[in-house]
């Protein structure tokens, strides 16, 4: 092998070496963006979920006081 070929080798080596934290980085921060978003849109449907929960209970109770009025005539 030639001796140009080797120092090419070596360079391209040490240009794939200082792209390197900036790719672990990009992926770190690409994992982390989709984290947020999933915590993000549990968030929501957890607050859903206990809005409908109210609705319900709110239903129920108001159901409870027409029947006891209706029982008391």
């Amino acid at each position: 092998m030639p001796a140009t070929s080797n120092g090419a080798d070596l360079s391209q080596s040490r240009e794939v070496l200082e792209q390197a934290p900036a790719a672990a980085l990009a992926m770190a921060e690409a994992a982390m963006a989709d984290t947020i978003g999933l915590v993000m849109h549990n968030a929501v449907t957890a607050q859903r979920n206990m809005q409908t929960l109210a609705n319900a209970a709110v239903a129920v109770t108001c159901a409870l006081i027409i029947a006891k009025g209706a029982a008391g005539k």
